[in-house]
């Protein structure tokens, strides 16, 4: 006998993802029948709403006062209270049900057997999960479990699964899936205790975390019209719960996968945390691997010295020829990675591709180096089909030695092959670990326009380096690295000190004609570049590019508008020539092997600092140009003599600070001179004879040879060439009069001769 009751308005709290929700009251009549089942009646058909029985087992029947029973409506065995329905163990339903509605039996903990409908064609979302999550004294928190299903078969009529169906049902090992659904999906299985799972050949998509945290999970087997593996599909959460006990993971447990050939998508992070995963198989469909499909979780542990890594546990990878972009972080952490063979359609390689943190245990004196979990692979060739290489792709990959630039790639991104060093604060050296490549040496392609910031950073045995013919730019700290200095005791004797330097160990560099820019501390420390070459094309040089290295000689361009601080600070130069018009601040500070230096007439300004500390510095000739000096230009240096060819320039009273003794010498005829500038006097300048300033030598497309020749004011000089020593015939190329105790002399013609040499007399 069914008896009318009208259905009130119903709250529902749950704890986790779920919000306050409430419905307002049903305008239509509901029933139950003798067996507690609640339903309405729709057309001559019947939902069943609820349920207010004293049984466990629930008995959905095929037909209710003669009208068939063809769904259980939505929150139907959900019974309000907190903590779901906690007494019904099973149900068993009528074939006449096609439809199970969403949370129908949302929060049934105690339901551990149900057989379904064998026409059931849908099953809502979050039918037979719970969201709610409780305190535990051992982790914190954990997810309480869902229903107790422990299996579940699901019919060939089922084309509709819908999300989070199953989530949280831990109790759910054993699943078997029907051949009407083409989907799977989003969260459908999260959580569950599946150990084996076929995906049936009906099936084209598999959502996001469908399988998320599936621990149990260690064979699967993919249809073979899978088209695509959703974001997080078989990933799951590692949780970092302090040492002892360790960090559990919840990633699914397979050690292998076959990606069928129909699938042209890997979801983002699809295979996050399967530490397992030892060998994968990319079918030939797949054109795209998400970002860090394949990657895992770090984890130190916050008592003790030892780091779990829970990335995937591949030796092997092949891209097929269909992949054309490997997302970011796809392969980070992948410690165990020794080969991977790129395919020949692959167009950009992400960020972090293949790199991985470095731990660096710091519990005490003894414990071991530091944790590395970048990739394995020591040699790696790059296709010609990439033409983008992300930032830090081999980031930390201190076994790759070997690499092959192809000729597409047109951007090398930051830090690209560098790595991290660890540093103990006891012992020597060898307490030092560097990630960075084992590269020795490296072909930058022709198709390179940009080296990005740090791209070789630490990359310490790098030695030999061929750059391409179009690379524009240069970014900072391209080529330097770290430097350590340890102080250690040497008994029965003072402390003494131990270093490593990590930057390249380059000697020379050819630098291309297409390069307009080098960034900020490109080659510090890079302690054994004794040569590199400029081309006129340059128009900047950054702060410290050159600093502390071996350079004996340098001729910077004329085109060069900007020069950063510290560009050859403390760097070994003898020898320099300036074609730019200025000397930057602190550009050529501490560099203790300069003992003569001429200042162009083209140079107006000497920034602040630029030859301080210059420890052997006797003598400097400042050209007429020069009309300003910073403070502290000159300091600190063992000036003979500082001798100007023009008029004073202004400088305040630290230009020429610690120089005691020197004297500042300028030519008759020249203004703005008093008895003293810059605390140092000054005296008149009148040569004995004409004289080729030896420094001033230089050579340039437009006026091809030239040279400043000094003598007094008001005086003729003949400048006289001749071609050949042997037999000379001295021929006399211009005769002018000094007018300011200097003259500027060019040779266009030189190179219409073998060779050609000049001499200088008063007529």
């Amino acid at each position: 006998m069914c008896q009318p009751i009208q259905k009130q308005k119903r709250a529902l709290f749950v704890f986790g993802w779920l919000v306050l929700s409430l419905s307002a009251a049903y305008a239509q009549t509901f029933y139950t029948n003798t067996d507690g089942l609640v339903f309405t009646t729709t057309n001559g058909t019947v939902t069943i709403t609820g349920y207010i029985g004293s049984s466990n087992a629930v008995a959905i029947p095929a037909a209710i006062s003669n009208m068939p029973v063809v769904s259980i409506g939505d929150y139907a065995f959900y019974d309000g209270d907190l903590l779901g329905n906690l007494t019904m163990t099973s149900v068993t339903m009528a074939d006449s049900v096609t439809n199970i509605g969403d949370y129908a039996f949302f929060g049934c903990r105690a339901l551990n057997t149900i057989a379904l409908s064998g026409n059931l064609v849908n099953i809502g979302a979050s039918a037979f999960s719970t969201d709610a999550y409780f305190p535990d004294v051992r982790y914190g928190y954990y997810y309480d479990s869902a229903c107790e299903l422990s299996s579940v078969a699901i019919p060939d009529s089922v084309t509709n699964i819908g999300s989070a169906a199953f989530a949280g049902c831990w109790a759910l090992n054993n699943v078997s899936i029907g051949s009407g659904l083409s989907s799977i999906e989003d969260a459908v299985f999260f959580g569950c205790g599946i150990t084996n799972l076929i995906i049936p050949d009906t099936v084209v998509t598999i959502g996001q975390e469908a399988f998320y945290d599936c621990q149990s999970l260690t064979h699967i087997t993919l249809g073979s019209n899978l088209a695509s593996i959703g974001v997080s599909a078989f990933s799951g959460l590692t949780l970092n719960l302090g040492y002892p006990p360790g960090s559990p993971n919840y990633a699914c447990a397979f050690s292998n996968i076959i990606i069928p050939d129909s699938v042209t998508n890997i979801g983002d992070f699809a295979f996050y945390n399967c530490c397992n995963l030892t060998s994968v198989t990319i079918g030939t469909g797949v054109t795209a691997i998400g970002a860090g499909a394949f990657s895992g979780d770090n984890s130190m542990m916050g008592n003790g010295p030892l780091a779990t890594n829970f990335a995937c546990s591949l030796r092997n990878v092949s891209i097929t020829n269909s992949v054309t972009s490997i997302g970011a972080a796809a392969f980070y952490g992948c410690q165990y990675l020794t080969n991977v063979t790129l395919g020949g359609n692959v167009g950009s390689i992400g960020d972090s591709a293949f790199s991985g943190p470095v731990t660096s245990l710091s519990a005490g004196q003894g414990w071991p180096p530091g944790l590395n979990d970048a990739c394995s692979l020591t040699s790696v060739v790059i296709p010609d089909s990439v033409t983008n290489l992300g930032n830090y792709v081999f980031y930390n990959c201190k076994n790759l030695t070997n690499v092959m630039l192809g000729h597409g790639v047109v951007n090398i991104g930051t830090g690209l092959f560098s790595g991290l060093t660890s540093a103990w604060p006891w012992g020597d050296v060898s307490s030092v670990w560097n990630n960075a490549c084992g590269l020795t040496s490296i072909v930058i392609t022709d198709s390179v326009t940009n080296i990005g910031d740090s791209a070789f950073y630490n990359c310490s045995n790098l030695a030999n380096i061929t750059m391409g013919t179009n690379v524009a730019s240069i970014g900072d700290s391209a080529f330097s690295g770290d430097f350590y200095t340890w102080y250690v005791e040497a008994p029965p004797t003072e402390p003494d000190t131990a270093s490593v330097n990590l930057a390249c160990p380059l000697t020379h560099i050819l630098l291309p004609n297409s390069l307009i820019s080098i960034g900020n501390n490109v080659f510090y420390d890079c302690k054994q570049l004794t040569n590199v070459t400029f081309d006129a094309s340059l128009a900047s040089i950054g702060s410290n590019a050159f600093g502390q290295s071996a350079l004996v000689s340098v001729a910077i361009p004329g085109a060069v508008t900007n020069i950063g601080p510290a560009a050859f600070e403390l760097s070994a130069l003898r020898h320099i020539v300036i074609s730019n018009n200025f000397i930057a601040p602190y550009e050529f500070d501490g560099c203790t092997n300069l003992a003569s230096v001429t200042i162009p007439d083209w140079v107006t300004n000497i920034g602040a600092y630029a030859f301080d500390s210059c420890s052997n510095l006797t003598n400097v000739t400042i050209d007429s140009g020069v009309t300003g000096i910073e403070s502290y230009a000159f300091s600190e240096c063992p000036l003979i003599g500082a001798y100007f060819l023009g008029n004073a320039p202004t400088a305040d009273n630290t230009v020429f600070k610690g120089d005691s003794g020197s004297v500042v010498f300028y030519l008759p005829g020249m203004t703005g001179w008093g008895t003293s500038i810059s605390g140092l006097p000054t005296k008149q300048w009148t040569l004995p004879k004409p004289m080729i300033l030896a420094d001033s030598l230089s050579v340039g497309p437009a006026n091809g040879f030239h040279c400043t020749i000094s003598w007094a004011t008001n005086v003729t000089v003949v400048v006289e060439g001749c071609a050949d020593l042997a037999n000379p015939v001295w021929q006399p190329l211009q005769t002018n009069v000094f007018t300011n105790g200097v003259l500027y002399f060019s040779d266009p013609q030189w190179t219409n001769y073998p060779g050609r040499f000049y001499r200088v007399a008063s007529p």
